[in-house]
Parts: C-alpha cells; sequence; structure tokens
C-alpha cells in the first residue's frame, strides 16, 4: 500500500474518533436545511440543548417525546438564559429551524423552587431568524418565583425577527408576585405568531403584571390563533387578557384571534381584558373573545374585549363575555373599559353582558 493511501485511510479513521458528540447523538441527518438532525428521543432532545453551537441548526422531529420520567428543570430546556441575576437575557438564542414534524412533546416540567429564574419554556430565548413549527407541547408545567420574567409553554421570548406557527401548548404556567411577561405560548412576542393555540391556565401572585393566555407582552403579530387558558392574577395586578396581556406598539398587530378564557384579577387590579388588557398603538381587526372578565374592589378598566385601548384601531370584533368589578371599581365596559384616541368601528357586544360606557 502507498504512503497516499495509508494517509488517506489514517485522515478517515481520524474523522471517525472526533465526529463531536451532538453528531452521533442525534437520530441522523446533518443539520442543513434539506437534511435536518433528527430527534426521536429525549436524549436527542437534550443534546440539542447541551450544544450551543448547533442552536442555529435545523432539527426535525420523528417521533412523539415523552419528558415524563426526567426530574423537573430549573430553566428552559433549549436556549435558556444563563445569569438570572437581572431581566436581560444572557444566553445564546436558538436561531434555527426546529420542525415538529406534526409530532408532540409531552410532560414538560420546569420548577425553579421558588427562585426567580427568568426566561422558562421550552425554549428560553428564539432569537432573529428561529423559526419553530408543527410542534404540540401537552402537559407543560412551568412554575416560577416571585420576580420571575419571561415565562411561556413554547418560548419564554419570541424576539423580533422569529416565527411561531402551527404551534400549541396545554397546561399552566404559573408564578409568584410581581413576575411579568407569562403567556401560555410565549412570554413575550416580538416576532410573528400564527395558527397557534394555547389551553389550560396562567397564574400569578400580587403586583404581577402581562399575564396573558397566549402571551404575555408583544409588539408583534398574532393571526389565525387563539387561547382557551384562564388567566388569574392577584391584588394589584395589571395588564390581564384572554389572548394577550399588552398589545404593545405599532407593529403589534392580533388578525383573525379568539380567546374564551375567564379573566380574574384581585383588588385594585387595572387593565383587564376578554381578549387583550392593554392595546397601545395596535392594531387589532376580526377577533372576539367569550370568556368573563371579573375583578375585585377598587379595580378599575375592564372591558369584555380590551381593557384599554390608548391611540389603537380595532375593527370587526365583538366580546360576548361578562364584566364585574367589585365595589369601588370603574371604568367598566362590555366591550372596551376606556378609550383615547385610535378608531373602534364595526364592533359591538351583547347586550347585558356588560356596562355600556358608550
Amino acid at each position: 500500500m502507498n504512503a497516499g493511501k495509508i494517509s488517506v485511510i489514517a485522515v478517515l479513521l481520524l474523522s471517525f474518533f472526533i465526529l463531536p458528540d451532538c453528531v452521533q447523538a442525534y437520530s441522523g441527518g446533518t443539520g442543513t436545511t434539506g437534511d435536518p438532525y433528527k430527534i426521536d428521543t429525549a436524549a436527542n432532545l437534550l443534546t440539542l440543548a447541551a450544544e450551543v453551537n448547533n442552536y442555529n441548526k435545523c432539527f426535525i422531529l420523528t417521533a412523539d417525546i415523552n419528558l415524563g420520567s426526567l426530574d423537573p428543570c430549573t430553566t428552559a430546556i433549549i436556549a435558556p438564559d444563563t445569569n438570572n441575576t437581572g431581566n436581560n437575557f444572557e444566553g445564546t438564542a436558538f436561531t434555527g429551524v426546529f420542525d415538529g414534524n406534526g409530532h408532540t412533546i409531552s410532560n414538560l416540567t420546569i420548577d425553579t423552587n421558588s427562585a426567580g429564574n427568568d426566561f422558562l419554556g421550552l425554549f428560553g430565548k428564539i432569537g432573529s431568524g428561529g423559526k419553530i413549527k408543527n410542534l404540540g407541547l401537552k402537559n407543560v408545567n412551568i412554575t416560577g418565583g416571585d420576580n420571575s420574567v419571561y415565562l411561556g409553554g413554547l418560548a419564554g421570548w419570541n424576539a423580533s425577527g422569529s416565527n411561531i406557527g402551527n404551534c400549541y401548548s396545554t397546561g399552566n404556567i404559573s408564578s409568584g408576585a410581581s413576575s411579568t411577561h407569562l403567556g401560555g405560548l410565549a412570554g413575550d412576542n416580538d416576532g410573528n405568531i400564527s395558527n397557534c393555540y394555547s389551553a389550560g391556565a396562567v397564574n400569578s401572585g400580587h403586583n404581577s403584571e402581562d399575564l396573558g393566555g397566549l402571551v404575555g407582552l408583544g409588539g408583534g403579530t398574532i393571526s389565525n390563533s387563539y387561547s382557551t387558558s384562564d388567566v388569574n392574577g392577584g391584588n394589584s395586578s395589571q395588564y390581564l387578557g384572554g389572548l394577550i396581556a399588552r398589545n404593545w406598539g405599532g407593529g403589534g398587530n392580533i388578525n383573525k384571534c379568539y380567546s374564551t378564557g375567564t379573566i380574574k384579577g384581585g383588588d385594585s387590579s387595572q387593565y383587564l381584558g376578554g381578549l387583550i388588557g392593554f392595546n397601545n398603538s395596535g392594531g387589532v381587526s376580526n377577533c372576539y373573545s367569550s370568556g368573563d372578565v371579573n375583578s375585585g374592589d377598587t379595580s378599575n378598566t375592564l372591558g369584555g374585549l380590551v381593557g384599554y385601548n390608548f391611540n389603537a384601531t380595532i375593527s370587526n370584533c365583538y366580546s360576548m363575555g361578562d364584566v364585574n368589578g367589585g365595589i369601588g371599581s370603574s371604568n367598566l365596559g362590555g366591550l372596551v373599559g376606556a378609550h383615547y384616541d385610535g378608531t373602534i368601528s364595526s364592533c359591538y357586544f351583547l347586550a347585558g353582558s356588560g356596562p355600556d360606557n358608550g
């Protein structure tokens, strides 16, 4: 055998032994668009979670995955925040493609043991260019402590330039007092969400804000999506919505969506809506809500569809849930609790479902 052949064989043998563990641990594929890494076990999924350098690659589920045998996690599975001392994301965002391929991931449990860990979900942060599609999450249970931020079944934060499509999450999202940005699907959406839904409950303690059935806070788009999740906040909670708690910014357009869950705040709560708690400069069209909106004493700005509509447009929408506030509550409306600037057109609420504030 000549020297050239020996050197080629040596290189091939060396390349075999130094292949990254992640490539060996997946069930096939090369991570490209045409040949994504194949994931069919919990071990494969945990390999992805550990391989930060693969967060820009392509993945596809080829089987349902049950995470019920794993111990509860204390951070997001994929793209977790690495420093929980502040409210900024300091990990590596997922910017690749994760195709659920019509499969499900079930029994995801995250419990911070009362620590205020942030950016919790299957994904901590989906960054610009990231795409999650065709994925179902069943029986999600995420529990944060006091002062938790960005909690969602699928993602803590769906950042600008990212996309979630044809996905759903069922289960419970909960945290302690003074927590913000909780949603059944995503805690924050600055990207795009389409053809998605959530079911279950979103619960937080006193002085919490941005609690939404599908999304907590967002300035991105939501289309052809819905939520049946109940939303519950404690005393002095604010921005609670059946679909999204706070639609924030001119890019926050909501179209062809609905919510059916019950919205409930404690005493001195404000900005509660059957669909949206606070609609600030965003557009809402072809939507409806059917869940009841209730709050405790001395609460304000409750609406069957939107709590407070500020410099924003609402068109072709309706609400049909009851709206009730406790003693000393103010600004209650069957459709909108309070309205400043913007336009409301071709909308209605069912007679008797809430007070008529004009």
